[in-house]
């Protein structure tokens, strides 16, 4: 899509329903501005050097980024892309002379490069970019601060992890395999390294075992105590998972519209679109979930019901929450999707049935019946997740 780009045209420009739109301006040639989901608009100039192609031609189209719109004007952009016209047409790469005077500033350090790359790819781009920004900038940055990345080798890169798995365990080692990775290959795109040092390493010490973490009644209790010391909206989060059994991520959805009643029943009602089996997930409110529930502030503003912005927005941050319930439990070694695996299996020692604790569990439910019985076994469900709940909230 190619037109004149205007500072009104930019304000009123409508984010697509997903995906991202790029528009060229008509009045300099490759500049272009791309809306994505969330209306972030960012600054890009595609172009051909001269000289660089086969028999003196241009050479293959680049894309060089410019950063985020407004941070970046569009007359500060058209200036941007006019600067960088005028280099590729004398046979060089302006993304190339840009590396050069970051190498000179020092601006490859990790500590320079990693504001820009939350900004311009993990916030656009990523659901959970909080949690990427936050552990690289916990566990990455501290051993790799003032290191040129241009010069780090894939066997440096490999030390790093190691450093990790020796210090926090197999899990992190392989998040930060994960995480760093995605941030070399972000950098070697836009021609800030000539690669991705980690790309192709094989590092068969980081694959993970299925994991099969049950806690103890005890370390269930101290999990309990340490969210009832928290605030709103982590610590009654925390409490709910453990009362419904729910995905980490469908109780963080949660809205004021799917409380409802069914059949004189209170039930949270998740809708398929938010479940991982795509099918719509029942679950009967209890008098230990009301409870927690009526912890919610009066007056939110927007539909979410665990929130920090006043319903606007889910929870998130979910590593800084899990840190922080371990830290004031001291139960090590868990993460949120155990506490589903605990409650199946203190079900299950309770002779609760293996198909009731499947429907608890919002597990997928071959045949008909797991798709249209939506309500089927409801009574039941209400009577084991009352029973639980009891031994948390009398």
């Amino acid at each position: 899509m190619k037109r004149r780009l205007t500072e009104v045209g930019l304000a009123n420009l409508e984010a697509p329903a997903s995906g991202r739109v790029e528009i060229f301006d008509s009045l300099m040639p490759g500049l272009c501005a791309r809306i994505g989901i969330g209306r972030r608009i960012s600054w890009s100039f595609h172009y051909r050097v001269a000289g660089r192609g086969a028999g003196g031609k241009r050479g293959d189209l680049k894309r060089l980024s410019f950063g985020q719109y407004p941070l970046i004007s569009l007359a500060e952009a058209r200036e941007l892309a006019r600067k960088a016209y005028d280099v590729a047409e004398h046979g060089l790469d302006p993304a190339e002379q840009k590396k050069a005077v970051l190498n000179r500033q020092g601006q490859l350090l990790l500590e320079n490069l990693l504001p820009e790359y939350v900004e311009l790819h993990c916030k656009p781009k990523l659901k959970n970019a909080k949690e990427v920004e936050s552990f690289l900038r916990r566990i990455v940055l501290p051993l790799w601060r003032g290191r040129p990345l241009d010069q780090m080798t894939r066997g440096e890169c490999i030390k790093l992890i190691d450093t990790v798995v020796a210090k926090n365990g197999t899990s992190q080692g392989a998040e930060t395999r994960r995480h760093l990775s995605g941030l070399l290959s972000w950098a070697a795109n836009r021609d800030y390294l000539p690669n991705n040092p980690l790309s192709g390493a094989r590092l068969p010490a980081l694959v993970q075992k299925p994991r099969e973490r049950v806690l103890n009644e005890l370390e269930l209790k101290s999990v309990w105590n340490a969210a009832e010391a928290i605030e709103f909206p982590f610590g009654p989060y925390v409490q709910l998972l453990i009362l419904t059994a729910c995905r980490r991520s469908e109780l963080a959805q949660l809205k004021s519209d799917w409380i409802k009643n069914v059949q004189g029943v209170e039930v949270i009602e998740i809708p398929a679109e938010y479940t991982k089996t795509k099918v719509i997930h029942v679950v009967p409110v209890t008098s230990a979930m009301r409870h927690i529930l009526d912890k919610i502030p009066i007056g939110m503003q927007g539909p979410y019901l665990l929130s920090t912005t006043q319903g606007e927005r889910p929870i998130s941050g979910f590593a800084k929450i899990l840190n922080a319930i371990r830290d004031q439990s001291e139960v090590k070694d868990w993460g949120f999707h155990d506490l589903r695996r605990t409650v199946a299996t203190e079900l299950a020692r309770s002779r609760v049935s293996q198909e009731l604790i499947e429907r608890v569990l919002a597990h997928k439910i071959a045949g008909i019946a797991g798709v249209y019985n939506r309500y089927s076994y409801l009574d039941e469900k209400r009577e084991t997740l009352e029973s639980w709940g009891k031994k948390w909230v009398s």
